[in-house]
């Protein structure tokens, strides 16, 4: 048997965004075939909060466009007190639950709003009520990223179908945005995460069934690593501190070629 310590070389593609990672792994561990599946364990989530920013990026980076729309539905004051009826002051994770449903109630009538035009609800959104600054708790809203195909401004308004989208909500205004043109959606990732209080063995956002994976492009088992880099035509967008036996992570956009198949999927 080889001596030393072997590696895990391992590339993700999620759009035209590619994440390049080199970590130690046992010498009897073999490479995954076939595409990456989501989810993680309780114990990784615990261990590395980063993980699930990465994770969520994917999604962004596969499913979404400048254009698409940031929407952020917001409680108004009767809508609140309703929604915390019967619960004892401090009671985060009831009314938390609460909100969360009232939330799939929506996005099943945008859903069956769109349906009418022939088109799929395309979405990904989490639930907030924590500042991701200070850790303060704040009054709990959401956050929805949705294909704009099917919705339209009119009279200043945001309508799905024959309706508004503040009716469609029905428990106060629904805020909204384009998203901009970006490489990578990671610091968007990595602003809505900071927002979501940790909770054991719970999701920290969810999507629709519809949204494209990202794609494990290779993992191979190495027993010397070098520097990682970007391969020609390919633009750095993120390198993790790094030194010499450590592990490695780039990120960076995919050369023409690969981009350009990527667009096609």
């Amino acid at each position: 048997m080889r001596g030393g310590q072997a590696w895990m070389i391992r590339r993700i593609r999620s759009g035209t965004v590619i994440e390049e990672s080199a970590f130690p792994v046992a010498p009897n561990v073999r490479p995954r075939r076939g595409r990456r599946r989501g989810g993680t364990t309780a114990r990784k989530q615990d261990a590395n909060d980063r993980n699930c920013v990465r994770r969520f990026a994917r999604v962004l980076n596969c499913n979404f466009e400048p254009g698409d729309l940031l929407l952020q539905p917001t409680w108004d004051d009767a809508a609140l007190y309703a929604l915390a009826e019967g619960l004892q002051d401090g009671d985060l994770e009831e009314l938390r639950e609460r909100a969360e449903h009232a939330l799939s109630l929506f996005l099943r009538r945008l859903g069956r709003e769109l349906k009418k035009s022939g088109i799929e609800l395309r979405a990904v959104w989490l639930t907030s009520d924590m500042d991701g600054d200070t850790g303060e708790v704040v009054r709990i809203h959401h956050h929805v990223i949705v294909k704009a195909e099917g919705l339209r401004m009119e009279d200043g308004e945001l309508w799905a179908g024959s309706r508004r989208m503040d009716e469609i909500w029905g428990r106060g205004r629904v805020d909204w945005k384009p998203l901009q043109h970006q490489e990578d959606y990671s610091q968007l990732a990595a602003y809505l995460m900071r927002q979501v209080r940790r909770r054991p063995d719970a999701r920290k956002y969810s999507c629709t069934r519809n949204l494209k994976k990202p794609v494990l492009i290779s993992e191979r088992i190495v027993w010397r690593v070098r520097e990682l880099k970007v391969p020609k035509g390919g633009k750095l967008l993120h390198r993790d501190a790094w030194e010499p036996g450590m592990p490695q992570y780039i990120r960076y956009t995919a050369p023409a070629k690969t981009a350009k198949e990527a667009r096609r999927e």
